[in-house]
């Protein structure tokens, strides 16, 4: 077997059953070692009524392919609903909204790449959506207008809890560009990249948003490994990334039995026939199955075992961190190098 050379990578050794995470014991792949905590998650293991992560999963419905997966699709949109823009504008709403939610899909794309952005104003309800919505505020002697970001699953929207409206204009001063949407369009442009830049902002879009997306519906289960069916070249994740498993698997009596793991993707296998696809490293393991939950960097056959007999899936990106350098921006668009 041989894997893309990937820095700080780590490769796996097939004749000892270990998951190798070292320089030294590895060639053809290297590895970091980050110490990583057991998460409390385990309490929140399949709680429907408390996350949009929850009650997607209840929905799923038994998946049996091994082919790359296609990346979930994200809508962006941009609503102008302030009246003093709104009514100013006219038929030119329309273009402004438009044009800066390609705006806003490049940035996604750019900074998320383990996502498949795009500005499709016709998508529909079940796909999850950005939206930047413009709204107005009375105040005692006029208005405010701000921009809000909001996110939309599965048909229900909601504020992205950690992510306050900006405040960007008022009624009552001079230049106000409700009339001007040339200019418009360069402020929503100006917040947008901005906010993208900023690390905490997207940080925040990622735990309360896009882990909520899940990214694959199967893995793949071999022996002594567990492989993501998604490309790895589209996913680019380091091996600091986290990524989180929900699955039913029928247990030795037949009751199905609920689990969780958390994953972090280590290599893209570059040899059939899992080529382009990803190796991840098996950080946690939960089954009611179990007596406790495998906490280790050696592969424990429990987890084959139980694996053989998943019957639903849904992988999310708990935490993404990019492993390549971000594209280069052209008037608000990201252009990959």
């Amino acid at each position: 077997m041989s894997y893309t050379r990937l820095p700080w990578t780590a490769a796996f050794n097939r004749s000892g059953g270990k998951q190798i995470t070292s320089r030294r014991n590895c060639q053809s792949a290297q590895r970091k070692v980050v110490s990583r905590r057991w998460t409390a998650g385990l309490r929140s293991l399949f709680h429907p009524g408390k996350s949009v992560a929850g009650i997607v999963f209840i929905q799923l419905l038994v998946s049996s392919t091994l082919s790359i997966l296609m990346a979930q699709a994200v809508t962006t949109r941009v609503e102008i609903t302030a009246p003093l823009f709104k009514d100013a504008l006219g038929q030119e709403r329309s273009i402004v909204e438009q044009q800066v939610a390609e705006v806003l899909a490049s940035q996604g794309s750019a900074y998320f790449s383990f996502l498949d952005w795009n500005s499709d104003q016709a998508a529909g309800a079940a796909t999850p959506k950005l939206v930047v919505r413009l709204h107005e505020k009375e105040v005692g002697i006029g208005s405010k207008i701000y921009a809000a970001f909001l996110m939309v699953i599965e048909g229900s929207e909601g504020t992205i809890p950690q992510i306050p409206d900006i405040e960007l204009y008022k009624s009552w001063q001079p230049d106000l560009p409700n009339h001007d949407s040339e200019r418009l369009i360069d402020d929503l442009q100006q917040l947008i990249v901005e906010r993208f830049e900023n690390a905490d902002f997207r940080a925040r879009l990622q735990s309360d948003f896009l882990a909520q997306i899940a990214i694959a519906n199967d893995l793949i289960v071999e022996p002594n490994r567990v492989v993501l069916p998604v490309s790895g070249r589209k996913l680019k994740a380091s091996d600091e990334s986290e990524l989180l498993v929900h699955f039913l698997a029928r247990r030795p009596q037949g009751v199905p039995g609920r689990g969780r793991m958390e994953l972090n993707p280590l290599v893209t296998i570059a040899s059939p026939p899992r080529e382009g696809l990803v190796q991840c490293l098996v950080d946690s393991f939960f089954f009611e199955g179990l007596s406790e939950p495998i906490r280790s960097t050696t592969w424990d056959p429990q987890i084959e075992s139980v694996l053989r007999n998943k019957t639903a899936v849904q992988v999310y990106m708990k935490r993404y961190v990019k492993d390549v350098t971000l594209g280069i921006f052209n008037n608000g668009l990201a252009e990959e190098p």
